[in-house]
Parts: C-alpha cells; structure tokens; sequence
C-alpha cells in the first residue's frame, strides 16, 4: 500500500529532491507546463496514460498480495 502512497506524491517530491534522477514521476509531469503556464496536452497525456498504466500493472501482478497485508492486520489471532 505504501508503493501507492509513495508513487503519487508530488509535494515531498518536489521539495527534497534537488537530483533529476531521483525525482518521482508525478514530478517529472510538471515538465509538461512550458512558459506562462502553456500546457502541451498531447505529451502530457501521453505519460500520464504510461504513469496510469505502469501503476495498473503494478497492481495487478501483486493483486493478491496488496489486498492481504491490510486484511492481516484486521483479524486478531
């Protein structure tokens, strides 16, 4: 669940990473903003459909073992 948290934050992101490459991709988004706020959709849509998908992906493939580690916690015993 942590992955989640962590691949979606921006504000962390951009405030304590000064390197490039250590930047997570939510940040890498803004890049997408040129001058005075011109966005260029066409890119920008583009990889945020490549940020959604690697994220379904993600999920997917570990389907089971996400849905298991908050269900473990809630059952005493």
């Amino acid at each position: 669940m942590q992955f989640f948290f962590i691949w979606n934050d921006l504000l962390v992101a951009l405030t304590f990473t000064h390197n490039q490459d250590l930047r997570t991709i939510q940040v890498g988004l803004l890049n997408f903003t040129g001058d005075f706020g011109a966005t260029q959709y066409g890119p920008l849509f583009a990889a945020v459909c490549i940020n959604v998908f690697g994220t379904l992906l993600i999920y997917l493939i570990l389907n089971q073992k996400v849905m298991k580690g908050p269900t473990s916690g809630a059952l005493k015993g």
